[in-house]
């Protein structure tokens, strides 16, 4: 499980609030030995509680245009148009076909790194992906219908794998951390982001 800490509690008449945000030191999830406590001030205890995990979104402003100016009939002229890498039915149709090894390559020598992908296949629709490596993390949300976040997750691993029989790219993020307690090394959650194929 993801190293999970409470950053805010809140309380309106009804209902106490309480907001968790993932640890982004590792060494710091690991103290912590997956367990969390906390005491909370008792003018903020209600009869209803909600707990939500606030997710971690990449920050793009570097390179791309913020997710929420994007309109909503955004296409793939304009996000090629933008140096977005561009996958459509599963075919790269970016005019810099290397751009997702150029990412990758960036990150494994730590060095910060932005990438935007517009995907386009005619069973899922179009989603946007952004993906923002920094300090050893990378952080991933994936968009449809307009600005709307369907799914976001952060790992300090990415692997790209090939699959010569289908002659396919996959990409995933992982989790995957060394706890200092034990010296182990703990695959926590994976995240499949994109497949495309060979141009």
């Amino acid at each position: 499980m993801t190293g999970l800490y409470v950053s805010n509690i809140y309380a309106d008449e009804s209902t106490m609030y309480i907001e968790l945000r993932e640890y982004t030191d590792i060494n710091e999830y690991a103290k912590h030995n997956n367990m969390m406590s906390i005491k909370i001030p008792l003018e903020l205890n209600r009869d209803i509680m909600k707990i939500s995990k606030i997710p971690e979104i990449p920050n793009m402003a570097s390179t791309y245009v913020s997710i929420e100016e994007l309109p909503t009939n955004y296409n793939k002229e304009q996000a090629i148009a933008d140096k977005c890498f561009v996958i459509e039915d599963y075919k790269i149709i970016s005019d810099n076909v290397n751009q997702m090894d150029e990412f990758i390559k960036k990150t494994q020598e730590n060095i910060n790194a932005c990438i935007r992908i517009y995907d386009y296949n005619q069973y899922n629709g179009k989603r946007i992906i952004d993906i923002e490596y920094k300090n050893g993390k990378y952080i991933t949300a994936i968009y449809r219908n307009g600005i709307e976040t369907i799914y976001s997750f952060s790992g300090n691993k990415i692997e790209i794998s090939y699959n010569e029989y289908r002659q396919w790219y996959n990409i995933v993020v992982i989790d995957e951390r060394t706890l200092e307690l034990d010296g182990e090394t703990e695959k926590n959650n994976q995240s499949q982001i994109l497949t495309y194929f060979i141009k």
